[in-house]
């Protein structure tokens, strides 16, 4: 019975040993194949790939090139003489008509005895007379350009006590028969835009009766201030005025 126990436990020993060993031989196996060779054959990449990646960009194609413009031939000025008391019939017709040239034609006139110094060129260019008398025809001057428009400031709003400091003329209203009949009295507020100059030019009714209104804006469009001046120019304003109708 012992020795059947101990031979059992020497086969299984054996068994685990065995079984040990094929493990150890195969993680080692693994290892050599995953670890090691991947860093024995590290230099083994896609050439192909490698080759086309770090190669540069073909360049751009060339642009294509303008056309080249045709060439235009320029007709020499002709000089051509001009008899005043003959008429000369051409002699044949011209198989073409030649291109207009960019500089007109030097006409002179031939037959006419011209001052020492002036070519025909010149004088067929001028207003001339066959007396000696010539003259040379000259552009019209050009004319000046306008002065720029002052460009207007809009109106500046001041108080009432410093826009009535500058009154110079007042036109004083007049009491409507109307308002004394229908015993109305009270005050009147306006809003006044005077001008550079100091001239009422405009009047809007703020608060006020309409049997007082409209006589209180014709006299105060009359009125006349100084102008107020802005960093030394004259310049429109807008103030308040109060006017008071009371019955006594």
């Amino acid at each position: 019975m012992f020795k059947t126990f101990e031979q059992t436990s020497r086969t299984g020993f054996a068994r685990r040993l065995l079984m040990m060993m094929v493990s150890i031989v195969a993680h080692a196996v693994a290892i050599f194949v995953l670890v090691v060779l991947p860093l024995l054959f590290f230099n083994v990449l896609p050439e192909r790939d490698l080759l086309t990646w770090l190669t540069a960009a073909p360049a751009p194609p060339a642009p294509t090139p303008l056309p080249v413009p045709p060439t235009v031939q320029k007709v020499a000025a002709q000089e051509v003489a001009i008899r005043p008391t003959q008429f000369v019939a051409p002699e044949k017709i011209p198989d073409q008509i030649p291109l207009p040239a960019d500089e007109p034609p030097v006409v002179g006139i031939a037959g006419v005895d011209l001052p020492e110094g002036i070519s025909s060129a010149a004088y067929a260019g001028g207003v001339g007379v066959p007396s000696g008398v010539i003259g040379i025809a000259t552009a019209p001057p050009a004319p000046l350009p306008l002065p720029p428009r002052p460009v207007k400031h809009p109106p500046v709003r001041v108080s009432e006590g410093v826009q009535e400091s500058r009154l110079i003329k007042k036109v004083e209203p007049v009491y409507p028969d109307l308002a004394k009949r229908a015993r109305v009295s009270g005050i009147v507020i306006l809003e006044v835009t005077v001008d550079e100059e100091g001239n009422v030019a405009d009047v809007k009714v703020l608060r006020g009766h309409p049997l007082l209104d409209d006589e209180v804006v014709r006299a105060v469009r009359q009125w006349k201030y100084s102008p107020t001046l802005l960093n030394g120019e004259p310049v429109p304003v807008t103030a308040t005025v109060t006017v008071i109708f009371s019955l006594r």
